[in-house]
């Protein structure tokens, strides 16, 4: 019998590769070991000829959801020992488990979905089952290596026949360490208010609840969410006049991919986003069949399946196919993980509430399809905190950079190495609240890296940020990256290319002369020491600084009274056209802004399409659905003169044949007006520099007409284009694009 041995790099520690590969070799009667061996595993196998091939075969297609196969290297080697069994070995004494990945929390696997619905096996109706495959992870984790002791779970003894299955490597069980039971686990309990409502199954009763229309919190895998049904519109006003979320759209839980079809028009990418194991909430073209309050103004639904027991078996006794899901949280915080605080909202009519702690926070990621490629709007549960694989030369191994990301929609990034690790979604750092959860987030992630110091802590330029705060924590200095380059660092960071032009577009961001950026052409070659903005959107007036954004009206004033001279009489529907023209005349309290994001906000308002923002993109977000009712039709204006792409006169010519066209026909030919201008300029700079990469960063790259004709208008001109994928392209990846930075460009 030939010895083989077998080494296997990637994604394959601390993610049940090792007792998946026991359980292949003794099916296949195959003898050796496997161990955990620096940072890859090693096989050793006493096979050949077709039973080798079924076996890397079973290794390569068969692997844990979790892991990632990069290579597999097999090769004979001289050997006179032979083995009579198949064994599961201690590590290799090098073995570090710094180099382990730490799991996210995934969705519940087909095996423990059928245990759950049968009524013969002993976790019938158990919301908490799980095994090596699935579950909690990260949410339950307070330090490395990763074992029950070290987690949240560690406050459950195991009976006897949950420890017999952990034990046994022939099991789905074998080390899994959420395992749990009816006898010995977590458990539901349901609550109107302090009074616990004694009832047999808390669920069904929750999902009669539900049913009748009331509003429910739920705590579940990483935080607690506020149910309700999503057909029913008075439930939801109920719940928006509750939270102060008169508009913001919310997510929704549908039954299955049935029940996703019926809810959505989705592509087959689409479909396999819904049912990866990372089950994100998915974006998508909506087909309205739930309540037209779900998502206000708006021809898209966010829809997510169910990823844990607890939702298949509420779904069991639902009527309806479909509840609002969203995270429960006062506007501006964190979401609520604490049993005892979720009692005491007054958010719900009931709470139903488990007994494991959260440990660590998690909120539901968030995926949209742009230009037919995937694109994180949130990068959380599910994929937090797998890192980011960067360039293998990337930076010195025993080293790591902190970054600590933008204002709103705020990650921070641990760079190590050549891994970095994002944090999950944390929110708008303008709440005290959601600064403390950044500082304990990192605190918490550092930790488990095994980092004690960083040799650098990065921040967005802008002076108020109030992430700075965090970074004199751990460090007296720290190094300034500008927005928009940052936005454009994580693109060329995540895609491994060596330069890019890139297109960094959105809402605001603050620029190297003091003003407010947002609309972007920007070239950067870290290995010629480039780092260029080429060209951006002509600098408007807004009349209020940043905190006028809420009303599009004060920017349109401030670019109609350049275009005329003065504000038009019917512009103005919530403020004196006097004071604000005082106010434009004396500069005071005006900033300028070279924004794409207050560009779109503009459009919308002049289009009668949104007249106040009320959540993060709402005007944007609302014109691009509008726009989607028409056609690219009208040639309106948007010239580039002395690398400033003008945007007076296309703001003009809307107001003064917003009546003569149809709106919806308006609508779209500004965004494709303002998607060429884009492209034409990216491909001038790359043309001047001889770059062949051009990107797309920020806000404004989750606008798929925009997006989609910029791709093909570079791809047509033999450039290679790119937009996030690994992070989101908005705020939530400035951090990995700070810490990219930093290690190009401050070292």
């Amino acid at each position: 019998m030939t010895l083989i041995r077998i080494v296997v790099r990637g994604v394959v520690q601390a993610v049940g590769f090792r007792p998946f590969v026991y359980r292949t070799a003794k099916k296949m009667g195959i003898k050796g070991y496997v161990r955990n061996f620096g940072d890859c595993v090693e096989i050793v196998a006493e096979c050949s000829g077709e039973k080798l091939k079924m076996f890397v075969d079973a290794l390569k297609n068969n692997s844990p959801p979790l892991s990632k196969i990069e290579s597999i290297k097999v090769e004979e080697i001289d050997s006179d020992k032979y083995y009579d069994d198949f064994y599961i070995l201690k590590s290799e004494e090098s073995t570090n488990f710094e180099e382990s990945i730490i799991p996210p929390d995934i969705s519940i696997c087909d095996e423990c979905l059928k245990e759950i619905f049968d009524p013969k096996n002993r976790r019938f109706l158990y919301p908490f089952t799980v095994c090596t495959d699935c579950g909690a992870r990260f949410s339950i984790i307070e330090d490395m290596p990763y074992d029950r002791s070290k987690t949240s779970m560690k406050e459950f003894k195991m009976c006897e026949r949950c420890s017999e299955e952990y034990r046994d490597p022939l099991n789905r069980r074998y080390h899994a360490e959420p395992i749990a039971c009816a006898d010995c686990g977590p458990k539901y309990e349901l609550y109107r208010g302090l009074t616990k409502i004694c009832v047999e199954n808390p669920l069904e009763e929750c999902a009669r609840l539900i049913d009748e229309g009331y509003i429910v919190a739920i705590m579940g895998v990483g935080g607690t969410h506020l149910a309700c049904d999503a057909r029913n519109f008075s439930a939801i006003e109920e719940l928006r006049k509750r939270i102060k979320r008169r508009y913001k759209p919310f997510a929704i839980m549908v039954r299955d991919l049935n029940a996703a079809k019926k809810t959505a028009y989705l592509s087959r990418k689409e479909i396999e986003i819904l049912k990866s194991f990372s089950r994100p909430i998915l974006v998508s073209k909506s087909r309205g069949t739930v309540a037209e309050n779900v998502a206000p103004g708006l021809d898209s639904v966010g829809i997510m399946l169910p990823y844990s027991g607890t939702h298949y078996i509420l779904f069991k006794y639902l009527k309806t196919y479909a509840i609002v899901l969203t995270s429960m949280n006062a506007a501006g915080e964190p979401m609520i993980i604490d049993r005892e605080e979720v009692l005491k909202s007054s958010f719900q009519d009931y709470s139903l509430v488990h007994n494991r702690r959260i440990v660590n926070r998690v909120d539901d990621s968030v995926v949209k399809v742009v230009a037919k490629n995937p694109v994180f709007i949130r990068r959380s549960r599910g994929y937090v905190p797998l890192p980011i694989e960067l360039r293998e030369d990337f930076y010195e191994k025993n080293k790591a950079i902190l970054a600590l990301g933008a204002q709103e929609n705020t990650t921070a990034c641990i760079l190590k190495g050549r891994k970095a690790y994002l944090t999950q979604h944390i929110g708008n750092l303008s709440n005290i609240k959601t600064l403390r959860f950044l500082e304990d987030s990192v605190d918490r992630l550092a930790k488990m890296l095994r980092v004690k110091e960083f040799s650098a802590v990065v921040v967005d330029m802008h002076p108020l940020y109030a992430s700075r705060e965090i970074a004199r924590k751990y460090s007296d200095t720290m190094l300034e990256v500008q927005h928009h380059f940052a936005h454009a660092y994580s693109l060329i960071a995540e895609k491994r290319i060596e330069e890019a032009i890139v297109i960094a577009a959105d809402s605001v961001g603050y620029g190297y002369d003091s003003k407010i950026w947002g609309g972007e052409i920007l070239v950067c070659s870290p290995k010629e020491h480039i780092n260029e903005r080429f060209a951006h959107l002509e600098y408007q007036p807004l009349a209020g600084g940043e905190k006028a954004v809420e009303f599009p009206e004060r920017f349109v004033a401030g670019v109609l009274k350049k275009a005329y001279g003065e504000v038009p009489e019917d512009v103005l529907r919530n403020f004196d056209k006097d004071i604000i023209e005082k106010q434009l005349n004396s500069n005071l309290n005006v900033i300028e802004t070279s924004s794409c994001g207050r560009v779109l906000d503009a459009v919308a308002y002049l289009l009668d399409v949104c007249e106040k923002r009320t959540y993060e993109g709402e005007p944007a977000i609302k014109l691009e659905a509008f726009a989607r009712r028409g056609k690219a039709c009208i040639n309106i204006p948007v010239e580039l003169e002395d690398r400033t792409i003008r945007t007076t006169e296309m703001l003009r010519w809307i107001y003064e044949n917003r009546d003569k066209y149809k709106k919806a026909d308006i609508a779209m030919s500004a965004e494709r007006a303002i998607a060429l201008a884009l492209a034409k300029v990216a491909l001038r700079a790359a043309e001047e520099y001889g770059i062949r990469n051009v990107g797309i960063s920020g806000g404004v790259a989750y606008n798929n007409e925009i997006v989609a004709f910029i791709k093909s208008y570079v791809e047509r001109r033999g450039c290679r284009f790119y937009i996030n994928s690994s992070v989101p392209c908005g705020d939530g990846g400035i951090s990995l694009g700070q810490a990219a930075f930093a290690v190009y460009n401050l070292f």
